[in-house]
């Protein structure tokens, strides 16, 4: 693969569909996965213990040694925490140094990274909405006149009356609030609200979260790219094919989302390997290294690659994606891949 071919794949990944956890989180919705004691404003050493009645006996006593300050320092702000840490725990500024502890601390006896396995539960919605926010993945300003709908699973098509659950167009600020039903269970489709000359035009893209996040937070900001940097691709190594659909994907561990791409605590994925059927047409994943940038060699995601892949020129139709660490499925996704669109898929870990 060449260096042209190596530099668009990586305005491609790096376009991907990022949620902006930094900007709202909706730490006041019910979550049936927390419930501590609210009353543990200044927990002690030996509370410590009882805060996460389920985790490992070797897991508690690190806590309690390692820990306790950070958590007595942290008070209410980690009463809603339930064992495991998952990826739908809000972490506040206060409780950012006791989450962190736990994971450089205590990792190899709670098995902070991928604990959360089939082990953790998601929230019921309450059916407020959630806000999409779109902005250009090359000049990251925001993105207006962005159609956003949010469409049910049982419904690939995305029709008014049968799947297409709420509607908007980006507005200035590039953001479509959407109302969603507690019953909403689904995907984001983007494509542009008016037509546009072919310089100026962004590819139509799906989103697909392989857990329900938009249900713990109120804003997620995704990244579109325009389809002249798709097409400059069909000269290349990968020629991509402007009637086959295209994926991207992004694999995460438990951490929560606010440590998405931190410098310090990294909730992108390290070591999944990711495989997509039907394959048909479709290309043999690939994976980033070093910045977002294609290697040919890997063999699976990285924390210095952002956790980030993908495959192109897949058949139209349903597509399952499947990741799999240490022998171990760790999450599953199906999407409907679309002629001339990309589909992105972020890869969390299973919920119960």
């Amino acid at each position: 693969m060449n260096a042209r071919v190596y530099s668009l794949l990586c305005a491609l990944l790096a376009g991907c569909v990022l949620p902006d956890y930094d900007v709202v989180s909706s730490k006041d919705r019910a979550r049936p996965d927390a419930g501590a004691d609210s009353g543990l404003t200044g927990a002690t050493s030996s509370e410590l213990a009882e805060l996460f009645p389920d985790a490992e006996p070797d897991c508690e006593s690190c806590a309690k040694d390692n820990c306790s300050t950070a958590r007595t320092a942290c008070g209410a702000d980690c009463s809603d925490f339930r064992w495991p840490v998952s990826p739908i725990w809000q972490v506040s500024d206060q409780a950012d140094p006791y989450v962190k502890c736990l994971a450089t601390k205590c990792n190899s006896q709670c098995n902070v990274l991928w604990g959360c396995n089939r082990e953790y539960l998601m929230p019921e919605a309450q059916g407020s909405g959630v806000t999409i926010r779109v902005t250009d993945a090359v000049a990251m300003g925001e993105v207006p006149g962005i159609r956003v709908k949010a469409c049910q699973d049982l419904d690939p098509s995305c029709q008014i009356d049968v799947g297409q659950s709420s509607s908007n167009v980006t507005n200035a600020s590039g953001r479509a609030v959407l109302a969603l039903p507690r019953s909403f269970e689904g995907y984001f489709l983007l494509e542009q609200a008016e037509p546009s000359d072919a310089a100026s035009r962004y590819m139509p893209m799906t989103v697909t979260w392989s857990q329900p996040l938009y249900k713990v937070e109120t804003v997620l900001t995704v990244s579109m790219f325009k389809a002249a940097a798709v097409t400059a691709l069909a000269g290349g190594a990968i020629p991509v094919k402007t009637d086959k659909g295209h994926l991207v994907f992004k694999a995460m561990n438990c951490l929560p989302q606010r440590y998405v791409d931190n410098r310090e605590l990294n909730a992108s994925a390290e070591g999944v390997v990711v495989n997509y059927a039907p394959m048909n047409e479709g290309t043999p994943v690939v994976y980033t290294r070093n910045g977002l940038k294609i290697s040919p060699d890997a063999k699976d995601t990285s924390y210095d690659g952002a956790g980030f892949g993908g495959a192109f020129n897949l058949s139209p139709g349903a597509i399952s994606v499947l990741g799999v660490h240490d022998d171990v499925e760790v999450s599953n996704a199906v999407y409907t891949a679309r002629p001339g669109a990309i589909g992105i898929v972020f890869l969390l870990p299973r919920a119960r």
